[in-house]
């Protein structure tokens, strides 16, 4: 946890006695989950809509599905599965964002960058071999597009007309195939590629201004609060770690400000972290509808129910957030039982109530069995369907 930033917070608020402390966040579980009696607990709550140009979750993982592709098992390196050069899907990104890259450079198009993300790792070393592999693709590609003489350059063109056809099946304005290759070599020759880390003594910072296109390669520096200029491909070959849910939504630098280009955008990911992103969707929309209403109903937060509609693959926060454990309710279609009883005398005269409301609908008739068996033995029976309960 961020302890420091924690207690710079309480110093902050001391040394100010007269103030107002307001939280902005597009991921709100640690902050609504900490003790309600927490300094830091948020007393009330206004949902902000983003601005009609914004992209979310919803839009990549239920509206556009055809964006978002899962990377093969094969493909991911684990110490299982050493991989020795760039993978294929890896490969296909690339191509899918040289395309987009190259579309951009003719439509002369107002964002002031283009931009690819390459996230595999927290570890350093690992980012090291992928720098390493998208840089060796240039130069080859570039070494391809120069000799007309090698039988490998049709090659590269035909999958290069593969990219080109699937993205315009999802943007309408994507020049032509012709006007694309004409440019290719110049486009890939004026993309730069960037190692996003410390591993060489400090973290670059990127020129942006530079040129147009851009490839950063990295992991935790571009985790949280980096923004990644005109982002439209991201390859993603990590998984969901612990499953805290707000930590994944964090690492979605996908996502932001870009509809009027989205049909060039591509998401890469491991299935694992594919399916937390398409659960993710309704537990964001559920959380935000159930934290409107409650603002619109003018009580305090800290009387809000904390109940998230989260999947279970998921947790909501790193656990030292948590003063107390949180418990699992089952919307499944199976049998839910309750693995201890309502001790509250409102649950208690509740479940009383209902029983007898069942008992007087009922038509009990006595059962068979041993004629030696004692009164305490014997039981009524009623036979009814579970439609009528």
């Amino acid at each position: 946890c961020a302890l420091p930033i924690y207690q710079r917070l309480l110093g902050l608020r001391s040394a100010i006695p007269h103030h107002s402390y307001l939280q902005y966040t597009a991921t709100p579980q640690a902050p609504l989950l900490i003790n309600i009696i927490d300094v830091l607990s948020p007393r009330f709550v206004e949902v902000l809509d983003p601005g009609l140009e914004y992209v979310g979750v919803i839009d990549f993982f239920q509206r556009n599905r055809a964006l978002v592709r899962s990377i093969p098992d094969d493909e991911i390196p684990s110490p299982d599965n050493q991989l020795n050069g760039a993978p294929e899907s890896l490969r296909e990104a690339l191509r899918l964002f040289i395309v987009g890259a190259a579309a951009g450079h003719i439509l002369h198009s107002p964002e002031k960058n283009r931009s690819m993300l390459v996230h595999p790792s927290r570890l350093q070393e690992r980012h090291a071999n992928y720098f390493h592999w998208v840089s060796a693709v240039r130069a080859d590609w570039l070494r391809l597009l120069r000799d007309e003489n090698d039988p490998d350059r049709a090659s590269l063109l035909g999958d290069f007309r593969v990219a080109h056809a699937n993205l315009a099946a999802t943007y309408q304005n994507l020049p032509s195939l012709d006007d694309i290759e004409r440019v290719l070599w110049q486009t890939i020759n004026r993309t730069q590629v960037w190692e996003v880390n410390a591993r060489l003594g400090r973290t670059p910072e990127i020129v942006w201004q530079s040129d147009y296109a851009h490839i950063l390669v990295g992991g935790q520096a571009m985790d949280r609060g980096f923004t990644v200029e005109g982002l439209t491909v991201t390859y993603m070959p990590r998984g969901k770690g612990v499953g805290n849910a707000d930590t994944i939504q964090q690492r979605a630098r996908f996502l932001g400000y870009k509809r009027s280009y989205l049909g060039l955008c591509r998401v890469f990911l491991e299935s694992e972290v594919q399916h937390a992103y398409t659960v993710y969707v309704d537990h964001e929309e559920s959380l935000r509808e159930q934290l409107r209403q409650h603002a619109l109903d003018g009580h305090s937060l800290a009387e809000w129910r904390r109940a998230f509609f989260l999947d279970r693959t998921l947790k909501p926060t790193r656990r030292c957030v948590l003063d107390l454990n949180y418990q699992n309710v089952n919307f499944a279609s199976e049998w839910f039982y309750p693995r201890a009883p309502h001790f509250t005398p409102t649950s208690v005269e509740h479940n009383r109530a209902l029983l007898q409301g069942l008992n007087q609908s009922l038509q009990f008739s006595a059962t068979e069995g041993h004629p030696e068996r004692t009164e305490i033995n014997r039981h009524g029976y009623a036979r009814l369907a579970l439609a009528e309960l």
